[in-house]
């Protein structure tokens, strides 16, 4: 690559005059050019993808590709791209030339999001009794986000831990399961769970429930408890 003039001349030997013409050379390197077939890419976290892309001549060399932000994403000597956090980032392709073939480069932005989340009720609302116990509350899908959070309205009613349910006092509670996300996973919408706490049934009864009796009569009712 260059500029250089040619000097071509004749004569000058004692018998022709001399003359010359000079050439002026201007020689530049082959032009390259990168395509990419994308340019936009969308990823979740976790997510890997293998960008097409090409140098015209084909022969030209070898390209090298470069993450602007690795926390975002990683890219090997290949071009192999995976997505490692939230954020964006761009991937530059270059091809840095050599003496036959000019430099190119190009650009693949790339769009990273954190992997949506959502809860899964059990149900919707419960009609317990006092003392019951109800597990597997909800479940979060992907299953291996994370844990869920479960938050009562009233603990003297509901008191809820760990996915399970203890009905503690005549009422109505409202349950609140969140998850609030983290470095991969996207936090959920809330979903809540109408809980309905009534009292255990019980009934009483007794032999006779007409007597006649004379004044210091005693007499055993014999009540029974319905639960004993």
């Amino acid at each position: 690559e260059g500029i250089v003039n040619i000097t071509v001349s004749v004569g000058g030997d004692g018998v022709y005059t001399e003359n010359l013409t000079i050439v002026a050379v201007s020689v530049s390197k082959i032009p390259t050019e990168i395509i990419v077939q994308n340019a936009t890419v969308d990823m979740k976290v976790g997510d890997e993808f293998n960008p097409v892309v090409s140098i015209m001549p084909s022969n030209a060399g070898n390209m090298s590709f470069k993450s602007s932000d690795v926390d975002v994403v990683l890219v090997n000597g290949h071009g192999y791209i995976l997505a490692v956090g939230e954020g964006n980032a761009t991937v530059t392709v270059a091809f840095d030339g050599n003496k036959k073939y000019a430099a190119a480069s190009k650009n693949i932005t790339v769009s990273v999001s954190k992997i949506p989340t959502e809860i899964i009720l059990t149900n919707e609302t419960l009609d317990l009794e006092v003392y019951d116990v109800f597990e597997g509350l909800a479940n979060l899908t992907p299953a291996d986000a994370g844990n869920l959070t479960f938050i009562s309205s009233d603990e003297d009613i509901v008191f809820v831990a760990e996915n399970i349910i203890l009905a503690y006092g005549k009422g109505n509670a409202t349950v609140t399961v969140s998850f609030a996300g983290n470095d991969n996973y996207a936090a959920a919408e809330n979903k809540t769970i109408t809980v309905n706490v009534s009292l255990k049934d019980a009934s009483v009864s007794v032999e006779n429930t007409t007597l006649e009796l004379y004044v210091d009569d005693k007499y055993d009712l014999n009540a029974t408890t319905i639960p004993h």
